[in-house]
């Protein structure tokens, strides 16, 4: 299996996005909100075509006065945004598990 998405752009002209890019941008979606934080590693999963991903990855928030449905869905659209700059089109689909909200920040550390 490749761990790439092979983009077209133009007539003559194409590039590849690794896997680790995505890795990469998504992590620091969540680096840049002190509001969440990310509970597991992130998987990336290519279509048939090596066209598009699905992204999978679970997050905590970090103070039960936050906001769900903001919190998550400024992160969806963070993570779309990353994406699209990347390999010019929204994921297929993104799968964000919900872990619960962090009662005590000290023993968790940032990924």
């Amino acid at each position: 299996m490749l761990d790439y998405v092979f983009v077209n752009y133009g007539l003559n002209g194409s590039y590849l996005v690794h896997k680790e890019a995505f890795i990469q941008a998504i992590n620091i979606v969540f680096k840049k909100n002190k509001k969440i934080l990310l509970d597991s590693e992130i998987e990336i999963l290519f279509n048939n075509e090596n066209s598009n991903v699905i992204i999978n990855a679970s997050y905590l928030i970090l103070s039960e006065s936050e906001n769900f449905s903001q919190i998550t869905n400024f992160l969806l659209n963070s993570i779309k945004e990353v994406v699209k700059f990347l390999i010019g089109v929204e994921p297929d689909n993104i799968c964000l598990r919900y872990n619960g909200t962090k009662k005590n920040n000290l023993n968790y550390k940032k990924r």
